[in-house]
């Protein structure tokens, strides 16, 4: 493949995904090929592999934001953004459309792109490819720091983190700048205050960094208000109010690591958060990534009640410790997680990494095998320090996505 003989420091892999899918085309026999996806951030592109990863440092098989593996200048170097350009925070594949978020806009292949630096298609928040200003040229239309993305394949959910927000389209997307079609967390599409300008309720929101989907809810980390808010689905009206909260006892508080069943600080527990910044879900499984608390907590079951129990955490030995460290058990603020049916993917943003776990956690502080960005998992510089010879390196790591093109059997070198 092109480059491969390259660099491939992996910079600000904004948890927002190795988005490890199986896509790109049908094979013969109807299966799907596995294909990951990482969005690089700090290093302005997003890397794919396009075959089952069989090593911590296997390297990527296209590059897109940038004509080859070694560059990494912001827009390509040419002073402004084009389709060929993006400075991806999250990513989402559903097996033959890519959706990736960047500065002011939200970008769409329409298929998974087969060459370096393939041009997107179409673009959301924009009016033509060659701008990229937050709200242009209004709300309505616009966006500000689009951070996290997914679909369900009838809806595409966007949390647009500066105007806080969710915003929803119906698919397909057909064309740059289609209108969205309902707005959370704000009465109309033209409002962006934090919380409406007003106090915490089950309608508001403040910086929302994080979203899931399943057949029957959206889950929002409301990073601001120290909350994960669960909407029933489907959305019928701009402003639906939530009908679960998590982190907090009820709708009307946002108090970092909050008191149980109180709106006044307390201890760390299982029900409390601390600008929770993203989600993910599969099944009856819930995970979220308590960033400043420097762990992820995991129910296995879908959550019913607010301010409802974690069953598992990582990251941390107990429900009741919140340093950052690194190691197989260690996390520092962690920003993106993905599942699939046998592993759990982490962002671990300040070890600069992605760990992986290859069967579901079920106990507190349970050691990752297998780590990404890193040459083992003692190991946390930025870039692995510089070192022009490591392969997949990751500063910040935050963004994920797999659909088992990863096996369940391998360690990382140096483990």
């Amino acid at each position: 493949m092109l480059g491969r003989s390259k660099k491939y420091h992996i910079s600000f892999a904004l948890f927002f995904l190795i988005y490890t899918t199986s896509c790109i085309k049908y094979a013969a026999n109807g299966t799907i090929p596995p294909v990951s996806i990482l969005a690089d951030k700090n290093n302005n592109r997003l890397l794919i592999w396009k075959s089952t990863i069989t090593s911590s440092q296997q390297p990527p098989d296209l590059v897109l934001g940038q004509p080859d593996f070694n560059s990494n200048s912001v827009d390509e170097g040419l002073g402004a953004p084009t389709a060929y350009t993006v400075s991806p925070q999250s990513i989402f594949f559903d097996g033959k459309i890519l959706y990736s978020t960047d500065q002011g806009r939200v970008l769409v292949w329409n298929n998974l792109p087969t060459i370096n630096n393939q041009p997107a298609d179409l673009e959301l928040g924009q009016p033509g490819f060659l701008t990229s200003a937050n709200n242009n040229p209004n709300t309505t239309l616009g966006m500000a720091n689009p951070i996290a993305i997914t679909s369900d394949s009838k809806y595409l959910y966007l949390a647009d983190r500066s105007d806080n927000r969710i915003l929803i389209w119906n698919l397909p997307i057909v064309q740059n700048q289609q209108q969205a079609n309902f707005v959370l967390g704000q009465s109309t599409l033209a409002a962006i205050g934090a919380n409406q300008g007003g106090g915490v309720t089950s309608k508001s929101l403040w910086a929302p960094s994080g979203i899931a989907v399943d057949n029957q809810r959206l889950y929002v980390s409301d990073a601001g208000n120290n909350r994960v808010l669960i909407y029933n689905l489907p959305v019928t009206a701009n402003n639906q109010a939530a009908n679960v909260v998590l982190g907090q006892p009820n709708m009307n508080c946002n108090v970092a690591d909050v008191a149980t069943g109180s709106c006044v600080a307390g201890a760390l527990s299982s029900q409390n958060l601390s600008s929770p910044i993203h989600v993910a879900v599969l099944g009856n499984r819930l995970a979220v990534a308590d960033r400043f608390n420097n762990r992820v907590l995991i129910w296995n079951s879908i959550p019913t009640i607010n301010q409802q129990s974690a069953d598992v955490v990582l990251g941390q030995s107990s429900m009741a410790t919140a340093g950052a460290s690194a190691g197989s058990q260690g996390l520092s603020q962690p920003w993106g997680i993905f599942m699939d049916l046998n592993h759990i993917f982490v962002g671990d943003t300040f070890n600069n990494r992605v760990l992986v776990w290859n069967s579901f956690p079920i106990q507190n502080g349970q050691a990752a095998d297998l780590v990404f960005g890193q040459p083992d998992m003692n190991q946390f510089a930025a870039d692995n320090g510089g070192n022009p010879a490591c392969s997949q390196c990751s500063w910040a790591a935050f963004g994920i996505y797999t659909n088992g093109s990863v096996p369940g059997v391998f360690l990382p070198q140096g483990y």
